[in-house]
């Protein structure tokens, strides 16, 4: 897990990174984005932020959902995001190589 200016943000990095390998970046001492890697070889995606509130840290999705206070830790709280996110958010569908190769004969 990444913590603190992401080198993975930058593309040349995204490879060595695990499918569901979870970033954390911080903006301020009290707010992070979080990345997961959903593809392998791809740049992570922003899936949300956690944020310290009250002496515990919560998450923020992108889709708008949210904890409550939940974890001593930053890192805590992004993986319950990442949790979170696997859980309740479907995965790109990976086609097989025939598949992309009978869409793009349908194209032509």
């Amino acid at each position: 897990m990444h913590h603190g200016s992401a080198p993975a943000a930058d593309p040349r990095f995204a490879a060595a990174l695990a499918p569901d390998a979870v970033q954390v970046v911080a903006r301020t001492p009290g707010l992070a984005e979080v990345r997961i890697v959903l593809v392998t070889g791809q740049p992570a995606a922003t899936i949300g932020t956690v944020r310290l509130a009250h002496d515990a840290w919560h998450w923020v999705h992108n889709d708008g959902e949210q904890s409550s206070p939940i974890a001593p830790t930053r890192l805590a709280a992004a993986q319950a995001l990442a949790e979170y996110h696997r859980a309740y958010k479907p995965r790109p569908k990976r086609s097989s190589l025939r598949q992309r190769l009978d869409e793009a004969r349908v194209r032509q």
